[in-house]
């Protein structure tokens, strides 16, 4: 896949959108204005309906991913581990 149907965003610039909004908390008003003094044009909006499309293909690789962990007679192996989530005005160390 190149592009996402119907947008001219590719997966890979969609991943960095989704990690800059979701993972590093920036609002869109920030991002969008990353974008344009980077020289490029898109709306707040289109941002927010190119994370909605990547959002359709990511739910039906977890079910995928579901019905392959969950085969009869499957063993399926987890760890936890740690990672810092912000609370508020602090980072709190959580295990996921």
């Amino acid at each position: 896949m190149t592009r996402f149907d119907g947008t001219k965003a590719t997966p890979k610039f969609l991943q960095a959108i989704a990690y800059e909004v979701y993972v590093k908390n920036v609002t869109f008003g920030l991002l969008h204005q990353w974008l344009t003094d980077m020289g490029m044009t898109v709306s707040k909006n289109t941002l927010r309906n190119w994370l909605k499309k990547g959002k359709k293909y990511l739910d039906e690789l977890v079910c995928v991913l579901k019905s392959i962990a969950l085969e009869k007679d499957s063993i399926v192996n987890c760890d936890e581990t740690w990672c810092k989530v912000r609370k508020y005005d602090h980072y709190k160390k959580c295990y996921i």
